[in-house]
């Protein structure tokens, strides 16, 4: 069920969310008009998370409950605005759970309905929602 194509609706306090990553405020701005497409594809352990914007297209490849290295979910393309980091994503019934190692009050969940799906992001007590409708 975690399977499919979805596309942005809206957005709660995910500028405050991107000040908190330590973003510059143009960027914050970029990213807070942004509104991606996301395609998943679960295969067994295996996870493709393919997100795609006017700006870019990136996939992150991830296996289940095992570490890994990626750059950063939210990002401009910018080398000043783009990190990589560890990861582990877990999945919990419809729900995808990812914690960055290196910054345990680093987090990023997406659950994922017949309808639609919801991603919320963390980093250090600021929370943001993003809503997105399934193609």
């Amino acid at each position: 069920m975690i399977n499919g194509n979805f596309k942005f609706v809206q957005q709660d306090n995910f500028s405050a969310y991107l000040i908190a990553l330590g973003m510059k405020p143009l960027a914050v701005k970029a990213l807070q008009h942004s509104a991606p497409n996301i395609s998943i594809e679960h295969n067994g352990p295996h996870i493709a998370i393919k997100v795609i914007t006017h700006q870019e297209r990136r996939t992150i490849n991830l296996v289940l409950e095992q570490e890994y290295t990626s750059r950063s979910f939210v990002t401009v393309g910018e080398p000043s605005q783009t990190y990589f980091s560890q990861y582990y994503t877990r999945l919990e019934a419809n729900t995808l759970i990812t914690q960055e190692l290196n910054d345990p009050s680093s987090l990023i969940v997406l659950i994922i309905n017949e309808t639609d799906m919801t991603m919320v992001l963390a980093k250090s007590g600021i929370s943001a929602k993003r809503q997105f409708s399934r193609l």
